[in-house]
């Protein structure tokens, strides 16, 4: 709006130094080209809007100014009117009164250009002075504004948060079964929420005396100020507001880049405890399988000790077997009595070596199991390394 007064202020000043009193001649009219009068009607328009905002402005600097004023002016036009009247001949008295009755007067009482500029400052000033005065009072009723912005959003989270704590506290607690409220805890709750009311109020009264005391203690060092000739101007009040507002503005771009930051750190959080999670998985199944693994290596060292003592034994069976089967080569037929016990005797050999051949069968089945599982397990504990 400044702005646009100054350019309004500076139209005019061009207006008061360009000179409107030429009136073109019918007769040089006729002569023009179209071209000519079409320019020449752009620039009479422009001439009457120049002078209708020089008008205008005059007349708003006329309505501000003091009747007094008003009537010491109309005085001075009346003396200037009676000084200019007697200097006219008795003869010619009519005539030079009509001749200044007209343009003559009217150019004796017109502005002069430094008065005209003077009017214009006057008037750019009054009207950035009322643009401040409105800018202030926008800027109070927005501070306002924000001010019950934040009364509500602080009682908003109040109230949710006392919703919260009853139902957290008193509803939840009830009995489903009879679903009523146990009326000592109802009035236990309430005498709690008005106590911690209470204290809230006592400690925003205390607040309240803080900021008083800080604001009468501003105020004695602003009237110092001024006092002592330590006044701020408007200019100086403008320049800290510009300073206050970019300061504002830096702030707000620092708390954007907070927020991203915060946002950031939230997701690497995330994802770091998805990764902790899957590291502590994987720690746990890595141990589980070195159990087994040791599991299985102390069952396989077992194994390999039961098969060595199974060769063992295989090997004294055999040697045996070849014994016997050398005995069956050589025998003579005994008496009956010695065949009958040979007979018996051949039977329990016969029955031992079925046990320990069952024996060893069952071994060599064990031994297999164990190498297959053994295999396996040396597999997995390789694919575990490589991945």
């Amino acid at each position: 709006m400044a702005a646009s007064l100054s350019r309004t202020v500076s139209e005019v000043s061009g207006s008061l130094v360009s000179d409107s009193s030429n009136p073109v001649p019918p007769e040089s009219l006729l002569e023009m080209e179209t071209d000519q009068i079409k320019q020449l009607l752009e620039q009479t328009e422009h001439t009457c809007k120049f002078l209708e905002k020089e008008v205008n402005m005059f007349e708003k600097f006329i309505k501000r100014l003091d009747p007094k004023d008003m009537m010491v002016s109309n005085a001075a036009a009346a003396q200037l009117e009676s000084r200019v009247l007697p200097a006219v001949g008795g003869g010619q008295r009519k005539k030079g009164r009509q001749r200044i009755g007209g343009p003559s007067v009217e150019k004796l009482l017109k502005l002069t250009l430094e008065q005209k500029c003077d009017i214009a400052s006057r008037e750019l000033d009054e009207l950035r002075e009322e643009v401040n005065k409105k800018c202030r009072e926008k800027e109070k009723t927005l501070d306002n504004h924000r001010a019950m912005i934040t009364e509500c959003d602080f009682l908003l989270s109040e109230l949710t948060k006392s919703s919260y704590e009853f139902q957290r506290d008193i509803i939840r607690t009830t009995n489903k079964q009879r679903g009523n409220v146990l009326t000592e805890k109802l009035f236990r709750y309430f005498e709690e929420y008005i106590k911690s009311r209470d204290s809230l109020v006592e400690k925003i009264g205390l607040k309240n005396s803080a900021m008083k005391v800080k604001r009468k203690k501003l105020m004695n060092q602003l009237k110092q100020k001024e006092e002592s000739g330590e006044v701020r101007h408007e200019v100086d009040y403008d320049q800290l507001k510009i300073e206050n507002k970019q300061l504002h503005e830096r702030v707000d771009e620092k708390n954007t880049q907070l927020l991203e930051l915060k946002l950031s750190a939230g997701k690497t959080m995330q994802t770091l405890n998805y990764y902790k999670t899957k590291v502590s998985g994987m720690s746990a199944d890595s141990k589980r399988l070195d159990d087994e693994i040791a599991q299985r290596q102390e069952l396989l060292s077992k194994i390999e000790t039961e098969s060595e003592l199974v060769t063992i034994e295989k090997s004294r069976a055999e040697e045996s077997n070849k014994g016997i089967h050398s005995r069956l080569d050589n025998y003579r037929v005994p008496e009956v009595m010695a065949y009958v016990s040979e007979r018996a005797s051949q039977y329990e050999l016969m029955k031992t070596l079925h046990i320990w051949q069952r024996k060893v069968e069952i071994a060599e089945m064990t031994l297999r199991t164990h190498q297959q599982t053994w295999h396996q397990l040396t597999k997995r504990s390789l694919q575990y390394k490589t991945n």
